[in-house]
């Protein structure tokens, strides 16, 4: 019913479908449709509009910018959020990770367990951009306006273990990525977050 009425419209009548994805359409729906393509927002647009609009701190701005992934709604909604600030939980955490600290693992995931899976999945996204800059800027051997001193300090830290095992980072932005998809599909946070904590782990240690 749906495609006879794309392909034979009412008079003066005009559909507009939006889909985050169309390649997992339906290639019928596809063939009779018109595809305009919008690109999402750059970093430096969202924290432009973030410092012009909201009076944000240009570090912060930066900061859900690069979370916010080009969607300009998240932007808004991490400013708004409480707990937008996920710097000291993201050291806290990697840091037992790298030791690892068993007990320090169960703590920080109480605390990713007390925030709404949205904060959860914004989060992660935060790691990702972190890992990213990590990864950058040992490489380049400076420290650039991405990471600040103390995100610097760990990364850092972060370098050593990818000396000894070069199959690290593709792995760690795997289990970042998975672990988002996770979250989507309801995962439970606790167990999510502690088999991503053992993993992490895991990863980092040096091959045999």
């Amino acid at each position: 019913r749906l495609l006879k009425l794309l392909e034979e419209p009412p008079d003066n009548t005009l559909f507009i479908l939006v889909a985050e994805n169309p390649d997992a359409l339906l290639n019928t729906i596809v063939s009779r449709t018109q595809i305009l393509r919008i690109p999402g927002y750059t970093d430096a647009e969202i924290a432009q509009y973030l410092t012009q609009f909201h009076q944000t701190s240009p570090q912060q701005a930066t900061l859900i910018a690069a979370v916010a992934e080009g969607n300009l709604n998240t932007a808004i909604h991490l400013l708004d959020a409480p707990e937008n600030d996920y710097q000291n939980l993201l050291l806290q955490w990697w840091q037992v990770c790298l030791k690892p600290d068993v007990a320090g693992m169960y703590k920080t995931v109480e605390a990713f367990a007390e925030l709404g899976r949205e904060a959860q999945k914004h989060f992660l996204q935060y790691n990702l951009y972190f890992f990213r800059h990590t990864l950058t800027q040992i490489w380049g051997q400076t420290q650039g306006p991405a990471l600040n001193t103390a995100e610097w300090q760990m990364a850092n830290q972060i370098s050593l273990k990818l000396k000894l095992n070069t199959q690290a980072p593709q792995a760690v932005a795997q289990l970042l990525n998975q672990a988002i998809g996770h979250i989507e599909r309801n995962a439970n946070p606790r167990i999510l977050f502690m088999h991503l904590s053992l993993m992490l782990y895991k990863t980092f240690k040096p091959l045999k």
